[in-house]
């Protein structure tokens, strides 16, 4: 078992509670381990831990007290827990044996490049930690549908109707989506997941871009479906009470961190499950017609995730969604390491970044784009050409599947979607064949 007693850590990110209940109880060292890399890297300057690693023959104890910078921090006790649980008695041990985590942030293991029948089983272990059942088996109930008469997000002139899809989630959670009719319609509809626009705000240059992007897109005669991630836009914010503490506003993604183990489901669920609400509304609506999928920042990291678990999914674009953690501290990339979600060791040790590009694109006729921004103000800035792409081009190759292409865009100086995406998008519906 594995106990931290005495824990002092300065973060601009995590509250005190956040951090203790992760830390809480671990059933082993190398549980622990994996905590430690993945979490004393986002955004923690200086640390002071003290714990107590006690394996279940009782007659080890390790006592490390460590203060020093973050570097040189990391490696150490990652190393110190992993060879503590080594020495343990396997045999003795009550552990559960779970998938092999690698605790390194710099280093990712690919099961699907070595073999592809392997997407299958990564696809079920993920679909089964976020939603509790293989993903075939996910059923999302109707949307409460309200007829809209105008929003800030619809351009007048272009719409013919405007629909405000609440789309039922769990308990009292719902998320909330705009769909708009275009007055002149060719074919094809976009799940525009805008990531993490603040409701409420309306902050200019957010409000700017989506208006955009929409505007683009109804002109071109698509139906657009607008959505935003958890707690951000219109989406409600949560009060729970907590058995151990009290009553929260639930108001940033971190938070999701104390509910765990108290929602009665996976807080992953809140950020995937409303793009298959979706997808089924849409598919309901406008039958036979080709759907894709346009994320930005949050909203790419949404639609890369849900493409990898649902193969139905053909189109599907990223902007400055992701990269591969092996990726996030290179000197040639800004640090972006990511918010709960991008990093939660339950998704990693399931399926590792490369292998979620993969899988969104991994049958015939699947394509996965992925836009990286040249000078991104916020989030994975790229300069120069990333080669992971490269491993998975030739994966496609050699096993005659979809398509999957990192493009870096120069043509945008925000955090935003440019004309390339969206072009993208509308050539990949009007090019349908449905």
């Amino acid at each position: 078992m594995v106990g931290v007693h005495s824990t002092y850590l300065h973060s601009r990110d995590y509250p005190s509670e956040a951090v203790a209940s992760r830390f809480g109880a671990y059933q082993s060292a190398t549980e622990l381990a994996d905590f430690l890399s993945l979490h004393l890297t986002n955004g923690f300057s200086t640390t002071l831990i003290e714990f107590r690693v006690t394996e279940t023959r009782g007659t080890q104890v390790l006592n490390t007290v460590a203060r020093v910078a973050l570097a040189a921090l990391t490696p150490l006790v990652v190393a110190a827990c992993i060879a503590s649980a080594q020495s343990g008695d396997a045999a003795d041990s009550p552990v559960t044996q779970r998938a092999p985590f690698v605790p390194s942030a710099f280093i990712e293991e690919n099961r699907l490049f070595a073999n592809p029948e392997s997407a299958t089983q990564i696809r079920a272990e993920l679909s089964r930690f976020v939603f509790g059942v293989p993903f075939e088996q996910l059923r999302t109930a109707p949307a409460r549908e309200t007829r809209l008469d105008a929003h800030p997000l619809a351009p007048a002139g272009l719409v013919a109707s405007i629909a405000q899809l609440d789309l039922p989630l769990r308990d009292e959670w719902f998320s909330r989506a705009l769909l708009m009719v275009p007055r002149q319609r060719s074919k094809g509809v976009v799940i525009f997941h805008e990531g993490h626009l603040q409701g409420g705000r309306w902050e200019e240059s957010e409000t700017a871009n989506d208006l955009k992007v929409i505007s683009d897109l109804l002109g071109r005669g698509h139906v657009v479906v607008f959505m935003s991630m958890p707690l951000t836009w219109e989406n409600p914010r949560q009060v729970i009470q907590h058995p151990r503490y009290g009553r929260i506003s639930i108001e940033i993604h971190d938070q999701f961190r104390l509910l765990e183990n108290d929602l009665g489901f996976n807080p992953l669920r809140l950020f995937l499950e409303p793009v298959k609400a979706a997808l089924q509304e849409v598919r309901e609506r406008f039958p036979g017609e080709e759907t894709c999928l346009l994320g930005l920042s949050g909203g790419g990291w949404t639609v890369e995730m849900y493409a990898a678990l649902d193969p139905t999914v053909r189109c599907t674009i990223s902007v400055a969604g992701s990269l591969p953690l092996s990726m996030r501290t290179m000197p040639s990339v800004q640090l972006s390491w990511g918010d709960y979600e991008q990093t939660h060791p339950g998704v990693l040790s399931r399926m590792t970044y490369h292998e979620a590009y993969l899988l969104a694109a991994l049958e015939p006729g699947r394509t996965f784009t992925k836009y990286l921004i040249k000078d991104d103000p916020c989030c994975y800035a790229v300069q120069g050409d990333p080669t992971f792409d490269d491993d998975i081009a030739r994966f496609f190759a050699e096993t005659g599947g979809g398509h999957m292409e990192v493009v870096i865009d120069d043509t945008v100086v925000h955090h935003s979607v440019g004309a390339l995406p969206i072009s993208r998008a509308s050539e990949s519906l009007l090019s349908s064949r449905r």
